[in-house]
């Protein structure tokens, strides 16, 4: 039981407040849905990866939209890219690593997108979809993946350091990031 000031705190949020406080305090709605999460490889079609960019959008360093036509971008991720997705068991796109995987000669796969639902966020969602990646290019043999992040995106570095990353380089406020295969995750 709560606490009387605690309780008159509680009810006297806002229901904007309420919607600000609730996701990062006690995600109770994710953590029971994550144990009903299936992960596939390119199972998402144009119109699921589109609905999930938008969803997703603000949440960028710099606004997806704002950089591309996100129709445009999600038809090509269906046609070109290989797509490492989490869903709900309402089959809702939660998460989503594309990766281009259309240089063999070349060595190198490029991370194109790294989305997670904003609910979904912090139980690792991103961590997996990244990881089956670097298994992923390293079956097809590859040699290295690269990806570019905004610098201010600090959630997301922080994420591809986790995953084995390193940065090599930068051009503006976009710091490219690298990650050597060698069999087993570094």
């Amino acid at each position: 039981m709560l606490s009387a000031p605690v309780r008159d705190w509680w009810h006297g949020l806002s229901a904007l407040q309420w919607e600000q406080f609730w996701p990062g305090w006690v995600r109770v709605g994710p953590i029971r849905d994550l144990k009903n999460l299936r992960y596939s490889l390119d199972q998402s079609t144009a119109l699921t990866i589109r609905s999930h960019l938008e969803l997703c959008d603000a949440d960028f360093d710099q606004t997806l939209s704002a950089r591309v036509n996100l129709s445009d971008y999600a038809e090509k991720l269906a046609q070109t890219a290989a797509r490492f997705e989490a869903w709900s068991d309402g089959d809702q796109l939660v998460g989503l690593v594309a990766m281009y995987c259309n240089a063999p000669d070349a060595g190198t796969a490029f991370i194109t997108n790294v989305s997670v639902l904003p609910t979904r966020r912090g139980y690792g969602i991103a961590q997996r979809l990244m990881n089956d990646a670097v298994q992923h290019a390293s079956g097809l043999g590859f040699e290295r993946i690269t990806l570019d992040v905004g610098q201010g995106a600090t959630g997301a570095i922080a994420l591809y350091v986790k995953s084995g990353f390193r940065a090599v380089g930068q051009d503006g406020e976009t710091i490219r990031f690298e990650r050597l295969i060698e069999g087993e995750p570094q």
